[in-house]
């Protein structure tokens, strides 16, 4: 047999062929696979790689509408609010059905009507049930009304919408602590972005003072070199350095953790990059105490609420002392019932009966009532306490707030003074240091002066802008919104 072998050529040229097809394949594969999850990756996941950035006003804006404690608050209130609906269900008109199917002495009971029934806001309830049907053989008709209305205990609207009435101050104080929900919110939210401001400066000079020292560690190992330094010249300049590059990890993890504290009150995912920018201008509030206090008794919201619980305890001792009066009720009746083979007679109106009466159920003594009317008065002078006490708890914050400001304000101004005097410390110690006249240790405690007085400033100056967001909740006047 004869055999041919292909030529080497040839061999070659088909395995790269080969090759090349297995590469495109793969190729196609891979972009196919990579098309595949990018379209499956979430948008945060996507969006986690930008960073956001949020100034003052868009900050608390962003916590008003997606705080999640402030939304749960919000469901509170809803719930308040259909609570109220619910109580004023009582005085709708109530449609029932009524039915019977069975078997009895009679015969079968195949018998169909409505009730309708209906209170009314004075303690006046009245029902009408019609009902018709077959029993045994026969067709039996039936109209029964009802009127009921007390006498004495329960007539009124004091008594009557006290359930309703209960419900809307519940709603009312609802809406209040939501109100109250939001202003804390706000002020959290510009102390956490404030505070990543000051960290993220904080950061900036701890950089730029560690930057100097090293420069300065650099120069000492030159003026060792020469002769001109001493080993405990760079040994001195070289802690401090350690030191500052501590103080600069402390700070980025300071940093770290305020940034993520205002993302958990943005309600941001904590992987999401975020960056802050805020105003660092001083406007000193212009306002006496005592137009201070006035206006924060006027618009705080703590003094509206103790008012309105005032109300309502006066309210519920209205209630108390209702039930102290017997319960005796009117009580008229009309019933008209017939029977008949034929169907049509049993809508005739005969054989109707009237009922007239007083009916009573009150126990003599009535000492559980009267153990209560005496609980509502006591609820009378503790709310009165409780409004006294709130007016003097908003006197005395509005002043330590005022107070609180006075005093960050002469912290700044201290502050700068100290500034001045210490960049002329170290202009003159490293002067004398580059003439050799005294060592590094002047330039090392003038820099460590210098960095605390800035860092002190910086903290009186966040401290006095928080410190005015702060004498505004106090004054009532951080949220415009009024309840």
């Amino acid at each position: 047999m004869l055999h041919v072998r292909p030529k080497s050529g040839t061999a070659s040229c088909s395995g790269r062929k080969v090759r090349m097809r297995r590469c495109c394949l793969a190729g196609v594969f891979l972009a196919v696979w990579g098309a595949a999850v990018c379209a499956g990756a979430q948008p945060g996941d996507r969006a986690s790689t930008a960073v956001l950035h949020f100034d003052l006003r868009q900050a608390i804006t962003r916590a008003l509408n997606h705080n999640r404690l402030l939304l749960d608050s919000g469901y509170g209130v809803e719930n308040r609010g259909l609570s109220v609906y619910a109580s004023q269900a009582a005085f709708d008109l109530k449609v029932k059905p009524l039915s019977t199917v069975g078997t009895d002495d009679e015969g079968k009971r195949l018998t169909a009507g409505l009730s309708l029934s209906k209170a009314f806001e004075n303690g006046l309830k009245t029902s009408l049930a019609p009902e018709f049907g077959q029993v045994g053989d026969e067709f039996r008709g039936e109209i029964a009304a009802r009127l009921e209305m007390p006498l004495f205990r329960g007539f009124g609207r004091v008594t009557t919408l006290d359930k309703v009435d209960r419900s809307r101050f519940a709603f009312r104080t609802a809406r209040r602590t939501y109100h109250l929900a939001r202003v804390k919110t706000v002020l959290d939210t510009v102390t956490a972005l404030y505070d990543v401001v000051r960290q993220k400066r904080l950061v900036a000079l701890l950089q730029s003072r560690v930057t100097g020292l090293e420069h300065h560690v650099q120069d000492l190992r030159l003026r060792q070199r020469v002769g001109i330094a001493g080993r405990m010249d760079l040994y001195r300049a070289d802690i401090q350095r350690q030191e500052m590059l501590d103080s600069l990890a402390l700070a980025r993890e300071g940093l770290r953790n305020a940034a993520d504290r205002l993302k958990l009150l943005l309600a941001i995912p904590q992987r999401q990059p975020i960056g802050v920018s805020a105003p660092l201008d001083i406007d000193p509030p212009d306002m006496s105490p005592e137009r201070a206090v006035a206006v924060a008794l006027k618009r705080r919201t703590e003094i509206r609420q103790a008012e309105d619980a005032l109300g309502e305890a006066r309210r519920q001792a209205l209630v108390a002392r209702e039930n102290l009066l017997p319960a005796v009720n009117l009580v008229a009746g009309y019933v008209s019932s017939r029977s008949s083979t034929i169907l049509g007679d049993i809508f005739r109106p005969e054989d109707a009966r009237w009922t007239v009466g007083l009916s009573g159920s009150t126990e003599w003594s009535r000492r559980a009532e009267k153990i209560a009317y005496r609980q509502r008065l006591n609820d009378i002078q503790a709310a009165r306490l409780k409004l006294q006490h709130t007016r003097e708890e908003i006197r005395r914050e509005v002043r330590q707030q005022l107070d609180a400001l006075r005093r960050a304000r002469r912290r700044i101004d201290i502050q700068r003074a100290q500034i001045h005097q210490a960049e002329g410390k170290r202009a003159l110690a490293a002067l004398k240091f580059r003439h050799n006249l005294s060592d590094n240790f002047d330039v090392v405690d003038a820099d460590r002066e210098l960095q605390r007085a800035r860092s002190s400033l910086l903290h009186a100056r966040i401290d006095y802008i928080v410190g005015v967001y702060r004498l505004r909740r106090a004054l009532g006047t951080l949220l415009e919104d009024e309840l």
